[in-house]
């Protein structure tokens, strides 16, 4: 019919609006919290409102046909799903080369307020899309689509629009996760930095180690802060595989380079300071990180000190 056309076509107008109304949502959010209370930012909040524009109508129409119910039901979560991956990439957009600080002597990274606000913008939204569809009357719908056709069809049209909603939801989480590694990464070049710094003074100056750990720790304090609980152990298992990473490749370019049993037994102590230091969640205490110990640890040793170990392991396989 006509009025269904119509319908039709407004839903496409507010999806293309919707987009807009984001694009300008992430403009003119400052990237501060709205209040004291909370740790996410104003366009986290106006794109949960622009949806619920969107639902306000829905809930007018009061359609009365449960097919062309399901029909715009379907496009509704569709387009507010693709809403939500559109935020997402523009919340990470608008976050790029934040945190960047260079003068005369070096270029870092430190973690900022916004990179985190970013992060929980994103999850707030996306906690909020469930919620929304079920208010849309999702579940009658589909209800009354099983008694007038068959529970088979209420079943497929059901999965049909659990499966938008997972690859929506998995799009954005991927986000998240994406964002939580470019941080991680960030940090990557200032931590080799200093562990190369820290392993070559480690004993004539104490500060150098010290450098190491303020970075981490002033990094890791920003990021409990402010993001939740989940996200904070999330980058905090990436930072350690990066650190991992760093360590194996430290291994590798300074054996060539010959360097002396003490550059790499000054590693190990690092690396044993900063697991005392900064908690390490059981499931990132690998084998890949017990190796790095382990080669730290062989190559730390003075020749007598590397006999005495060879040894050692012998003697272990024999028993």
């Amino acid at each position: 019919t006509r009025f269904y056309g119509g319908v039709a076509q407004w839903l496409n107008i507010a999806f293309y609006k919707a987009l807009q109304r984001i694009d300008k949502a992430v403009k003119l959010d400052q990237l501060i919290p709205v209040d004291n209370t909370v740790k996410y930012s104003s366009s986290a909040i106006d794109s949960i409102s622009i949806f619920y524009q969107i639902k306000i109508f829905w809930k007018e129409l009061n359609w009365p046909d449960v097919e062309g119910c399901y029909t715009f039901i379907a496009k509704i979560i569709d387009d507010i799903c693709r809403c939500l991956v559109h935020y997402a990439s523009q919340m990470a957009r608008a976050v790029e080369g934040m945190g960047d600080r260079e003068d005369i002597y070096e270029k870092k990274f430190e973690v900022t307020q916004e990179w985190c606000l970013a992060i929980n913008n994103i999850d707030y939204v996306l906690q909020s899309l469930v919620p929304f569809t079920n208010e849309l009357g999702m579940e009658d719908i589909l209800s009354r689509l099983s008694d007038l056709n068959s529970p088979v069809e209420g079943q497929r049209c059901k999965q049909t629009l659990e499966t938008v909603i997972a690859n929506s939801v998995d799009t954005v989480k991927n986000e998240i996760f994406n964002l939580l590694d470019v941080v991680a990464t960030k940090m990557c070049p200032s931590m080799k930095r200093l562990l190369v710094e820290g392993a070559e003074l480690f004993n004539q100056d104490c500060n150098s180690v010290d450098r190491v750990m303020m970075y981490l720790d002033n990094n890791l304090h920003t990021l409990h802060d402010q993001l939740n609980e989940e996200n904070f152990n999330r980058i905090l298992d990436i930072i350690w595989g990066y650190l991992n990473d760093i360590l194996q490749d430290l291994i590798q370019a300074n054996l060539e380079k010959r360097r002396p049993p003490s550059f790499f037994a000054n590693l190990l102590e690092t690396l044993k300071l900063m697991k005392s230091s900064f908690r390490l969640n059981n499931n990132c205490e690998c084998e890949q990180l017990k190796n790095t110990e382990r080669l730290l640890h062989l190559n730390g040793l003075e020749t007598p000190d590397l006999i005495h170990q060879v040894h050692i392991d012998l003697w272990k396989e024999n028993q």
